[in-house]
């Protein structure tokens, strides 16, 4: 549904024997459109039976991965620096899986023109704690 040009980073956000926590972090838009696509991966991973750190898909209960992304935006008077422009709330994984996904659209520049970027916030968990981070994709220009 996204277009071809799709800026995205994935990363290890936590690295453990167990667990381990992978996100994607995308923005993009619809083909010949300004309509902002987001979207937001959580991978839950495990070592292998040899001890290879993070390789392994790692199923979990329902419930037991989460991801949430904002849309950010560019300040233009200081590059290095984001205002959040739209927050979207955590969302549970409704099935058992290892990975869990959200994508949405937010719009024609929700927040005016500039450059925008997706932070991805996701997490697994393993008995009573939850184990992740937060990643961003790179910037696009709206």
């Amino acid at each position: 549904m996204a277009a071809a040009h799709n800026p995205h980073q994935i990363a290890l956000v936590y690295e453990s024997e167990l667990p381990c926590t992978e996100l994607r972090s995308e923005i993009g838009h619809e083909d010949g459109q300004s309509n902002i696509y987001l979207r937001g991966d959580v991978q839950a991973l495990r070592d292998n039976a040899f001890g290879a750190n993070c390789t392994v898909d790692w199923t979990r209960p329902i419930n037991y991965i989460r991801v949430a992304y904002v849309l950010q935006k560019q300040n233009i008077s200081n590059p290095s620096s984001y205002s959040n422009c739209i927050t979207y709330n955590y969302v549970y994984s409704p099935v058992q899986t290892d990975n869990y996904r959200i994508s949405n659209f937010a719009g024609v520049r929700p927040c005016g023109a500039g450059s925008y970027r997706t932070l991805t916030i996701g997490a697994i968990r393993n008995g009573n704690s939850w184990y992740g981070g937060d990643l961003s994709s790179t910037n696009h220009l709206f």
